[in-house]
């Protein structure tokens, strides 16, 4: 290990990552690909030329810039999960890049993939930064139950107090749930609120914010909301605009429900974010619907 080259390597990376935050540039690709394959390549290059070819000690010093830089930015725990796969994956480009590149002085470099991935590696840094290079932005999700009840039940427990005590899908335990939820009735215009409190280090670094719901319209098979404010720390990762809820009676008697999950994603690249939170959005509105609508056990 080199110390003072990590500590210089983390240094820099921070003071770039500062300025992308102050230029509100730190839910981009750059932030989250361009970042990593900045301190790869200045690990690569300032290392002596036998050990520049190693991965194993490439990959150590990179993971102890990681842990520093997020220190110093005063990240938590959800950023750290969620961001270090990418973070590894872009190392590893920057790696085999800067490899290749080393290489062609003894000619055993690929001169085609040495032209061509900086390209490459410069594309995928830009999504986010400009409108063109922005991808879509909008999504929803739809979870659907069948079950036993009437619609007059399902609508009486959405009316009930809301408790969230249930186990949840083990993807979900991640995220800290509401400590409180201010409920009125099941009627247009009412407004519920859920108060967050997220310990990004566990027992300090306190985010307090809350996420407030009103009631837009209830029909015989529908319940609609919009999200009318959302100061958790949810909203530095997605902005959830609302749900529906629709309700479909079935010849047994029983009652057919689907919730909706309406939400923007922040976080660029694309093909990174948007899997991840499609999937959280699904497992939470599953969750959603066996705690709030059905007020039966979740499936883990």
């Amino acid at each position: 290990m080199r110390p003072w080259v990590i500590l210089a390597v983390t240094v820099v990376t921070a003071l770039l990552a500062r300025v992308l935050i102050q230029a509100g540039l730190n839910q981009v690709a750059a932030f989250y690909v361009g970042l990593p394959m900045i301190a790869s390549t200045a690990l690569f290059w300032t290392d002596t030329p036998k050990r520049r070819v190693v991965w194993r000690g490439h990959v150590g010093e990179a993971t102890l810039v990681l842990c520093f830089t997020a220190l110093v930015l005063f990240e938590g725990f959800l950023c750290f999960i969620f961001a270090a796969p990418i973070y590894y994956l872009a190392v590893g480009i920057a790696f085999y890049i800067n490899r290749q590149i080393f290489k062609l002085k003894t000619r055993k470099g690929n001169k085609a993939m040495a032209a061509t991935l900086p390209v490459l590696a410069l594309i995928l840094s830009a999504e986010g930064l400009t409108a063109a290079t922005t991808l879509d932005r909008q999504n929803e999700t739809t979870y659907r139950a069948v079950t036993h009840q009437t619609i007059a039940q399902l609508k009486t427990n959405m009316a009930q107090p809301i408790r969230f005590d249930q186990p949840r899908h083990w993807f979900l335990t991640v995220f800290p749930l509401p400590i409180k939820v201010s409920a009125g009735s099941l009627k247009p215009g009412d407004v519920h609120v859920l108060d967050f409190v997220y310990k990004r280090w566990f027992f300090t670094n306190i985010h307090k914010g809350a996420l407030t719901l009103r009631i837009d319209a209830v029909g015989h098979d529908h319940v609609e909301t919009t999200i009318v404010g959302n100061t958790s720390y949810l909203s530095g990762y997605m902005t959830i605009q609302g749900t529906r809820v629709e309700f479909i009676e079935l010849e047994d008697g029983g009652t057919e429900v689907s919730l909706k999950l309406r939400y923007e994603r922040k976080l660029d690249p694309v093909w990174y974010f948007a899997p991840l939170q499609r999937y959280a959005m699904n497992k939470a509105a599953q969750y959603l619907t066996d705690t709030v609508i059905l007020r039966e056990q979740t499936h883990g």
